[in-house]
């Protein structure tokens, strides 16, 4: 099966620490290798962002929108995705975090652990991510339950937080998977929750509910694995 990249790039905070860590994973990708990059005011260049993505084989620009976010890059992606692919596996992410730059130290500690921790458990083992999607629609880390989930779009039962996942592609077409993106803010991130039963999915790693922007959540799910290296 081939393995499909679709990623949404925000070029602004720690975007690059993002790409660096999707570098580290980029050569395993055999198939569609595909970024939306959004344009807008507090974002670099167009042609700056680029010079940091030559592995991509499609670029697409994109006007930024505070209002929904990745969400209409995964809309976007999985649009042509489909008018090129009809199966393989495709793993959607973003460049997490860019927009909490003015948080605490701890806050911001917390992201960093969450987001590092989203690449490698995804993308480290490529055998593990195919055995869960031979009999799964969808595998991500970090499932979550409904719990307070105030600022979501109503009624998602289930995600996968912080918007990392992998789906089959061959699958996914089978379903009215555009309903279930939302025209929310969280849309993306809600997208697994309103396109198959969490019994159709499998989580590669941290399952648990709580909030992610805490690292004593993190702690009580991953132990102290992407803490900082003592010096």
């Amino acid at each position: 099966m081939k393995h499909h990249l679709l990623y949404h790039v925000t070029p602004m905070g720690n975007w690059l620490q993002n790409i660096e860590w999707l570098k580290r994973h980029f050569d395993k990708f055999d198939g569609q290798i595909m970024a939306v990059v959004c344009e807008g005011p507090g974002l670099l260049p167009y042609h700056e962002v680029t010079d940091h993505l030559p592995q991509f084989k499609t670029v697409i620009r994109m006007a930024n929108s505070d209002l929904f976010r990745e969400t209409l890059s995964l809309l976007c992606l999985m649009q042509v995705l489909q008018q090129r692919e009809s199966d393989g596996y495709a793993f959607f992410g973003h460049t997490k975090g860019v927009t909490h730059t003015d948080d605490s130290d701890y806050r911001k500690e917390a992201i960093r652990r969450w987001t590092l921790a989203s690449y490698e458990e995804n993308l480290s083992d490529f055998a593990r991510v195919d055995a869960a999607l031979e009999t799964a629609l969808m595998a991500g880390c970090f499932r979550q339950t409904a719990n307070d989930w105030s600022n979501f779009p109503p009624n998602c039962p289930w995600c996968f937080a912080g918007t990392f996942f992998w789906f089959n592609v061959a699958k996914m077409w089978q379903r009215d998977w555009r309903s279930a993106v939302r025209q929310h803010r969280f849309g993306a991130e809600a997208f697994p929750g309103f396109v198959c039963d969490i019994e159709e999915s499998v989580c590669l790693f941290g399952e648990g509910n709580g909030s992610l922007y805490q690292v004593s959540t993190l702690e009580a799910l991953m132990g102290d694995k992407y803490a900082p290296e003592q010096p």
